[in-house]
């Protein structure tokens, strides 16, 4: 359809360690609570482990939205 559904990306790349960290997630509100998040980070972890060997969410402490997506 066309419709953006959100962004995030990949940061703080460390090539010697094979690590980068994923975040910076941000979904429309009406892909709240679906599949969307669990899809997209699927898709993003797929790539990454083609290149490195470690992958980090950074969550913030206080996001309890955000851990109980990734816990799941």
């Amino acid at each position: 359809s066309g419709e953006v559904l959100g962004t995030s990306r990949y940061y703080d790349y460390d090539p010697k360690a094979r690590a980068v960290a994923i975040g910076y997630t941000f979904l429309v509100r009406s892909r709240w609570g679906g599949a969307t998040n669990s899809e997209l980070k699927q898709l993003m972890l797929d790539y990454a482990f083609l290149h490195v060997d470690t992958v980090w969410f950074h969550v913030g402490e206080q996001n309890l939205r955000s851990r109980k997506a990734v816990e799941k």
